[in-house]
């Protein structure tokens, strides 16, 4: 699998009823249409890279409340492990 585009991403309004996603120099990511549902849609993939940077630090974090409350945080472990998977294409 090869790499993400690098962030941050951004979702721009193109005015003529579709949204560019796109990346640092203008790199274009992803495109939709526009409607209520695809501009939260483009929002959503904009922030893709900042929420697997989250998930990443938030993996690290859930180790450690693992010797405080395990339960949870195996829960949330598992959550975070199935995301990155998901976003990684393993």
């Amino acid at each position: 699998m090869g790499k993400h585009t690098p962030g941050p991403w951004h979702a721009d309004d193109n005015g003529d009823g579709t949204h560019c996603i796109t990346a640092g120099r203008g790199a274009d990511v992803a495109d939709t249409r526009s409607s209520a549902d695809e501009r939260a849609n483009a929002r959503l993939i904009a922030a893709a890279p900042q929420l697997l940077a989250a998930c990443e630090a938030a993996t690290a974090l859930a180790a450690i409340a693992a010797t405080v409350d395990p339960l949870t945080a195996a829960a949330a472990s598992d959550a975070l492990a199935a995301a990155l998977k998901k976003a990684r294409g393993a």
